[in-house]
């Protein structure tokens, strides 16, 4: 088996921040892929109510990390840590404005209005920090709506750095949310006019960055076969239904496995006998 170095992108990574059962996959994956001998790594913001394990390093790296989005360059401080129980280094992107909230995607007044712009930030920057380590992934793992740009990205604004040989795989873990926002996210992100058309991100005239990553991922995945199935239907589509059956041979349903080390009951301390 060839040993792959493989970039996970995700806006929740469990123990750090928690929302659903994203974060348990983005925590449990990436050491379960680096025990079979490849070289992974993490990259998530530092919200803002994150939590910093005790167990782990948390050191913030000395050069800031300037991110072309927008009218200019957003620079964001980027610390350093890894999962807890493995050596897999997890990289979290600080930018107050955009991140220091401590919500990951809605407060009590509903979803937060600047969601796109925020989490353009996290795949660009998530990909501007590989250039900066000089760690160019064969692939690179996104994981819904938010970070749907990422494929985007490597196939248009970025095709022309050493990043445009890294694979992308994109996983659905929930189609419902598909990250509906204005046009001002293609100019934010950098990525030419010309791919607001329906073969790429544009639905009902509005952008849609899950299915950017539809169409633009190497490989899709989702969390089972049966799953995988339903999503190709219009009755569990979401309006998405006709871009993953043009996709059917590269959408793969795999189920989600469990982290036998955290849920052990033989060994797992938080019971009351084990």
């Amino acid at each position: 088996m060839s040993k792959l170095k493989v970039l996970f992108v995700s806006p929740e990574v469990d123990p750090f921040i928690k929302v659903g059962g994203l974060a348990d996959m983005v925590g449990s994956l990436p050491p379960a892929l680096a025990s079979r001998g490849h070289e992974v790594r993490v990259i998530a913001p530092a919200y803002g109510g994150m939590r910093r394990p005790a167990d782990v390093p948390w050191v913030a790296r000395a050069e800031p990390l300037g991110v072309e989005v927008g009218a200019g360059t957003h620079w964001a401080r980027t610390w350093e840590s890894r999962l807890p129980g493995s050596e897999v280094p997890a990289y979290f992107l600080e930018h107050d404005n955009l991140f220091g909230r401590p919500e990951v995607y809605a407060g009590p007044w509903g979803d937060h209005s600047d969601n796109d712009l925020r989490f353009i930030f996290l795949c660009r920057g998530a990909l501007t920090l590989c250039l900066q380590l000089g760690w160019i992934p064969d692939v690179v793992h996104c994981h819904d709506w938010t970070t749907g740009f990422v494929p985007l990205l490597l196939n248009t604004t970025l095709r022309d750095t050493p990043l445009q040989r890294a694979a992308s795989v994109f996983t659905i873990h929930n189609l419902e949310h598909q990250g509906y926002c204005d046009r001002r996210a293609l100019d934010f992100a950098h990525v030419p006019v010309s791919e607001f058309r329906a073969d790429s991100t544009e639905v009902n005239g509005a952008v849609n960055m899950m299915k950017a990553g539809l169409y633009h991922a190497t490989k899709l995945t989702t969390v089972s076969p049966t799953y995988a199935a339903e999503i190709k239907t219009p009755a569990g589509g979401f309006g998405l239904d006709h871009v993953l059956r043009f996709r059917g041979a590269d959408l793969l349903g795999i189920v989600n496995g469990i982290d036998t080390t955290s849920w052990n009951p033989a060994t797992d301390r938080t019971l009351p006998a084990t």
